[in-house]
């Protein structure tokens, strides 16, 4: 899976892994993005991450992702 975190994913495990909205896979959440969820199953800071609260969202890819 080569998908973004975005809007979309859905947050397991208090936060720990997500699942894909794209491919269903389940993947992993790095530790420095942890974050715990709130009691629907929401991150408790999607309202300060842009990939989690807004429409679109511009990246750019490093290299190892190419």
């Amino acid at each position: 899976c080569r998908t973004y975190i975005n809007a979309f994913v859905t947050w397991l495990e208090n936060g720990r892994r997500w699942r894909c909205n794209i491919c269903a896979q389940l993947n992993e959440t790095p530790s420095a993005y942890f974050c715990h969820l709130d009691e629907e199953g929401r991150r408790r800071d999607r309202l300060n991450r842009p990939e989690l609260s807004k429409g679109c969202v511009e990246f750019v890819a490093p290299s190892e992702y190419m």
